[in-house]
């Protein structure tokens, strides 16, 4: 298989993600990373992936856990609707992994049953139409497949660094006067 991008993204799906792409990156290949120490291998064990077993890396980014999964020895298939960071993630991978570029709920370039695991990393929080992309997982799962979710927890966020709607100090982070409230 060789490793090309493939697809076109939904009309009705977008992102933003193109435009940090290359920050993006480099945060994520950083030397001790959230992604690199704490997720990765954590997320490997949990998966244990064997030999030749079919991975989608859905909502892959950078490709960093693409990667990881091929060289753990899957056959990896990824998505993306970001072409910028799809682009990295063709860059810096092996050409066995293939690349397609589509909204999460649209993964009309696989068969049905044609995966053993989807891994979905960071991500869930940034996919649109999430009933219809866990129907896809579904129909692509393989019998008695599995899917591997890791979402961000609010309560690790880093404070003042997000827009989940919580002030540093605990209350609404709505601006003005009601962000310095004590809730």
């Amino acid at each position: 298989m060789r490793n090309k991008i493939i697809g076109r993204k939904s009309r009705e799906a977008s992102t933003s993600w193109g435009k940090v792409a290359e920050w993006y990156d480099e945060t994520v290949e950083q030397k001790g990373s959230y992604q690199q120490d704490l997720i990765l291998p954590n997320l490997l064990r949990l998966m244990e992936i064997q030999k030749g077993e079919r991975i989608l890396d859905l909502a892959c980014g950078q490709g960093l856990f693409a990667r990881a999964f091929y060289e753990a020895g899957g056959k990896v298939i990824a998505s993306d609707i970001s072409e910028e960071l799809l682009d990295i993630a063709k860059k810096k991978s092996p050409k066995e992994i293939a690349y397609y570029s589509a909204p999460a709920h649209a993964l009309h370039f696989l068969k049905d049953g044609s995966v053993d695991k989807i891994a979905i990393v960071l991500a869930i929080q940034n996919i649109e139409n999430l009933n219809e992309t866990f129907a896809e997982c579904a129909r692509v799962l393989a019998a008695r497949g599995k899917l591997y979710i890791v979402l961000n927890h609010p309560a690790f966020r880093i404070p003042k660094e997000s827009s989940w709607g919580f002030s540093a100090e605990g209350g609404p982070a709505s601006g003005g006067d009601e962000s310095k409230k004590k809730w």
